[in-house]
C-alpha cells in the first residue's frame, strides 16, 4: 500500500530531483493552485532540481509563458519544462520520420493545432489523406463526446486503418477536466485507433521516453527521483516503467471527485500502485 503523506516537503530528505505534472497537480487550467510557489521555492532552497513534465502540445517556450503569468518562474522556481510536444518536436529534428518514411515523408492533420509546434514540418504537411504517411492527432471540435459516439471521428478512423495510415500522438491523455468538465483530449483517438488495429507513434506520459529525456536534460538519478501526478495512467504508471517512485495527487486533478473506496478501486483496477499518496501538492492553509 501507498504511503500518505501531508505535504511534499516530507519528501525532501528523501529526493534530489522532483518532477511534476502541472493539469491537475499545479494548477486547474486558469490558476495555480495555493502554495504551489511557496512549495517551490522551498525545494530550490533545499537545492532539489525541479522539472514540470506535461502532456500538452505546446512548446516550452509557451508553456513556461503560460506559468509566468501566474509567477511561477524558470530558474527561480524550477529548472526545466518537458511537454509532449517539445518532445516529439525534438525527435522530428533529430529527423526520427525522415528514417522511418524517407525524407519526402508527409503528414495530414486532423483537428485543431498548435502552429508554433510545426514549424520544424510545416513544410511536410499534405492535404490529402490519400497521399500522407501520417495522420497528426489535433484537437476536436467537438471534445465532449466519447470518441466511441463520435461517428464522424469513427469514420475517420476506419478510412485510415483501410489506407493503413500511421498516427502521431503528442497527448497521450484520454481526457482531461477543466473548471470540473472532463473533456477527450487526442490521445483518446489514438487510443481508439490502436484498438482497432492501427499504428500510433507516441509522445508523451505513460511512455518511458519522455522521463528518460526529462532525467537527461536535468542530469538526474532515477533513483533520488520521484514523479508527482494525478493521472494514474500516464503520471503513476509512467513512473513506474520508467523506474521512478511517484506521488498520487487526489484531492486536485482528475480524482478530485472521487471518494477514498473509488480512488482505491481505481488503484486496483490500473494495476499500478503510487510510492506515495497526496491530497495536494500545498496543503491548504490552517492544514497540517
Amino acid at each position: 500500500m501507498p504511503i500518505e503523506i501531508k505535504n511534499i516537503l516530507e519528501l525532501t530528505d528523501s529526493y534530489d530531483t522532483f518532477l511534476f505534472d502541472k493539469w491537475g497537480v499545479l494548477w486547474d487550467g486558469e490558476n495555480l493552485y495555493p502554495g504551489v510557489i511557496d512549495t517551490f521555492t522551498k525545494l530550490k532552497m533545499a537545492g532539489k532540481k525541479i522539472g514540470i513534465i506535461s502532456n500538452a502540445t505546446l512548446t516550452t517556450q509557451q508553456a513556461e509563458k503560460n506559468l509566468t503569468q501566474f509567477g511561477l518562474m524558470r530558474e527561480k522556481h524550477f529548472d526545466r519544462m518537458i511537454t509532449s510536444g517539445f518532445y516529439m518536436q525534438e525527435y522530428i529534428k533529430q529527423g526520427f520520420f525522415k528514417n522511418i518514411f524517407g525524407p519526402n515523408f508527409t503528414f495530414y492533420c486532423y483537428g485543431q493545432r498548435n502552429e508554433e509546434l510545426f514549424i520544424p514540418w510545416a513544410s511536410h504537411e499534405c492535404n490529402s489523406l490519400k497521399q500522407a504517411n501520417l495522420v497528426y492527432l489535433g484537437i476536436l471540435a467537438d471534445d465532449q463526446t466519447p470518441i466511441q459516439e463520435n461517428s464522424e471521428t469513427q469514420d475517420f478512423l476506419t478510412n485510415c486503418l483501410h489506407l493503413n495510415i500511421s498516427m502521431v500522438c503528442a497527448d497521450p491523455d484520454i481526457c482531461a477536466t477543466h473548471k470540473g468538465k472532463l473533456y477527450y483530449t487526442p490521445g483518446a483517438i489514438a487510443d481508439a485507433y490502436k484498438r482497432m488495429g492501427g499504428k500510433v507513434y507516441w509522445f508523451g506520459k505513460p511512455y518511458p521516453g519522455i522521463f528518460d529525456f526529462a532525467g537527461n536534460l536535468l542530469k538526474a538519478d532515477k533513483k533520488t527521483s520521484v514523479m508527482i501526478g494525478d493521472n494514474l495512467h500516464t503520471d503513476i504508471a509512467g513512473a513506474k516503467t520508467a523506474g521512478l517512485d511517484s506521488v498520487l495527487i487526489y484531492e486536485t486533478g482528475i480524482l478530485a471527485h472521487l471518494t477514498e473506496a473509488e480512488r482505491n478501486q481505481e488503484i486496483q483496477k490500473e494495476g499500478v500502485v503510487p510510492t506515495y499518496t497526496l491530497g495536494r501538492v500545498a496543503p491548504l492553509k490552517g492544514e497540517n
